[in-house]
């Protein structure tokens, strides 16, 4: 998908947010305890973007966890005391700190904020709920404002040169307009609308609009709509990733299907898009992720009926697995990074190596 191909991996690549990073770098370099730094504004804008960026800008490790994770959260008090292996200065993230659901989450933030050696980053869609009104004394609030016009248009016009679209500077404010300062909905916007086409006029954009979908819906509609366009449009507009996405589906085959028949033609479509994605790894082809959606969203036709009928979906396994081990496997990866530059090998090599140098070591 063209929102992954184009993500920024350099602080100066980002779009639209040089005062936010500047703001953000300043409270980083100049940090003093007792004092995180909250990040406000709505879903997609770039909060957990800018805390990347600002960590690969000034060589520091990133340790995310979400504020759903509560057991990861406590754990993070003691990371936030040291820094990374190796000698390396790390930044904290919490995400959505305003979507937890433990009434002691926020008692456990405010207690790691005192006490961390660490620069600590919150995020939150609004800074103002009142379940923040406690943490909101220990915080410096940074309102993330949506991308200009102009700056949205400019980024979308170096996207279709790239891919080779015919865009006229009317579409792209057509575009944008819609988009209403968000980015990431701007580009995928100009995904959808050149599907099977090199050029987008005016026509195509009319009436066109992004709506969001959160997961939970996506996932009811790709299994439930029996409408490929919809399944389509819900995996494109799904506010989480593709592999995420998968995950979701994945997991909840067996509570949407009861037929042995269906299960089995479901998990055969899941089996494609693997095949597809061994091959976008292997290539770096971004073109897959097209052909992966498009098999993901024929799931919704294996019934060949709509159907409305309640489904409790369940998150991932994979999801709870990795939150908890998040923490871990951030530890590890440092490892195995210095590992690897000391004995000029790939990470990859020293993760399967490891068991046997831990067996040399206790030897």
């Amino acid at each position: 998908m063209l929102v992954n191909k184009y993500k920024p991996t350099l602080i100066e690549n980002v779009v639209g947010h040089k005062t936010a990073l500047e703001s953000i770098g300043n409270f980083v370099k100049n940090y003093k305890p007792g004092k995180a730094l909250l990040l406000h504004g709505t879903t997609g804008i770039g909060k957990t973007l800018m805390s990347e960026m600002i960590a690969i800008d000034q060589n520091l490790t990133l340790t995310t966890v979400h504020s759903s994770e509560f057991e990861e959260i406590k754990k993070i008090k003691s990371s936030s005391q040291m820094m990374s292996l190796f000698g390396k200065k790390r930044i904290i993230l919490i995400d959505e700190i305003d979507n937890s659901s433990n009434k002691n989450t926020i008692a456990e933030i405010i207690n790691t904020i005192k006490k961390s050696k660490s620069p600590i980053i919150l995020t939150a869609d609004d800074a103002y709920n009142s379940k923040l009104k406690t943490l909101r004394s220990y915080v410096d609030i940074l309102q993330m404002r949506r991308i200009t016009g102009f700056s949205l248009i400019k980024r979308l016009r170096e996207i279709s040169n790239s891919e080779g679209l015919e865009v006229s500077n009317e579409v792209l404010q057509l575009i944008t307009d819609n988009a209403n300062g968000d980015l990431r909905s701007a580009i995928n916007d100009l995904q959808i609308l050149s599907a099977n086409r090199k050029k987008i006029g005016e026509a195509d954009v009319v009436g066109f609009r992004e709506r969001q979908v959160g997961v939970f819906d996506a996932v009811k509609i790709i299994f439930k709509s029996n409408s490929l366009d919809e399944a389509k449009k819900a995996i494109m507009y799904c506010d989480k990733g593709f592999d995420e996405l998968f995950w979701w589906v994945e997991q909840n085959i067996t509570n949407e299907f009861k037929d042995p028949i269906q299960i089995a033609q479901a998990y055969e479509i899941l089996g494609k898009i693997s095949n597809f994605e061994v091959k976008l790894k292997e290539n770096m082809d971004w073109r897959m992720l097209k052909y992966m959606s498009d098999i993901l969203a024929s799931i919704t036709l294996i019934r060949g009926i709509k159907n409305n009928a309640y489904t409790s979906y369940k998150p991932p396994q994979r999801l709870i697995i990795l939150g908890r081990s998040k923490a871990q496997r951030t530890e590890d990866n440092e490892l195995y990074s210095e590992l690897g530059k000391q004995l000029h090998c790939s990470k990859r090599c020293i993760r399967n190596q490891m068991p046997y140098l831990n067996m040399i070591i206790s030897k």
